[in-house]
């Protein structure tokens, strides 16, 4: 049969060879173009996620922009308030020591409880702004020495709000002082203190925060340990990678810890996470004494 239709028949061979390599060719093609299509979707989501994470970075530097100067406007009347209030509180004593037995005890009362609150609620103020202007350094350039006790206590009271149904218990070392860049500093203690709060909001019993620091080594060791979900160790392997994130769609860039780990290692410091699923989380952010 094939020398009878051999002509023919090496034609047919030649076209279904040639029908098959271009049939796999379309396939390879196929599969080729899915998958760089894939890696677009991942890139784009990527660029996506970054574009969030630097408009982010804009509000927060607009804001600090923002904090200081107002922070500036509220510091000079509020410096004469407080001289006034302590002349006032002076004045107060002299007029009535004057006035001695014909004071009227209530008024003379009343007058100091006024002026004490009025103190106290200026003080209040001054503190505040501060926080203020502690947080809204810009001089990423410029590390200096900061009271790491007193930078805790400013970014638990910036979360106060989020920290509201968790109890929160601080063990912190003698006072020392690091060699940080104040605002990034309170980057950093936002984040971790902001990754417990999320972990411990799915604790519906007693959700916990502890936070303690103890020396070693010449580094001031802070630990934030909560009782909440805890992770899984493929989970603690990616937590540091960048645009990796646990939370839904939306919800999170997944550059929290990312960055926060890259502001630490800036200044020569380290992060170390252990965590049991179903348990908690220890994260300790481990810095250098200068």
């Amino acid at each position: 049969m094939t020398e009878q239709f051999g002509p023919y028949y090496d034609a047919y061979l030649r076209e279904k060879k040639a029908r098959r390599e271009i049939e796999q060719l379309l396939e390879d093609s196929t599969r080729q173009l899915y998958e760089k299509n894939q890696l677009l979707e991942q890139q784009l989501a990527q660029i996506k996620s970054q574009q969030n994470t630097l408009l982010q970075h804009e509000k927060l530097s607009t804001l600090g922009t923002l904090a200081a100067g107002l922070a500036h406007e509220i510091n000079n009347p509020l410096a004469f308030i407080i001289s006034n209030l302590n002349t006032l509180s002076y004045y107060t004593n002299e007029l009535i020591s004057t006035c001695g037995d014909k004071a009227n005890p209530s008024i003379v009362h009343d007058t100091y409880e006024i002026v004490d609150e009025m103190t106290k609620g200026s003080l209040r103020i001054k503190d505040i702004v501060g926080n203020l202007l502690f947080f809204s350094q810009n001089e990423t350039d410029h590390p200096q020495q900061i009271n790491l006790t007193k930078a805790i206590e400013l970014a638990i009271i910036m979360l106060k709000a989020e920290l509201s149904g968790i109890n929160v218990q601080l063990d912190i070392a003698a006072e020392h002082e690091v060699f940080f860049n104040p605002s990034e500093l309170s980057v950093v203690l936002v984040n971790l203190i902001l990754n417990a709060i999320e972990a411990c909001e799915k604790n519906e019993d007693e959700p916990l925060l502890k936070i303690k620091s103890h020396l070693a080594n010449k580094h001031l060791h802070i630990m934030f340990i909560d009782n909440g979900c805890g992770m899984s160790d493929e989970t603690q392997q990616k937590i540091f990678h960048p645009f990796f994130t646990t939370k839904t769609v939306g919800q999170g860039t997944g550059m929290g810890l990312p960055m926060t780990l890259k502001m630490t290692t800036k200044h020569n410091g380290d992060i170390q996470v252990t965590s049991i699923l179903g348990q908690g989380t220890t994260v300790t952010l481990i810095l250098p004494i200068p």
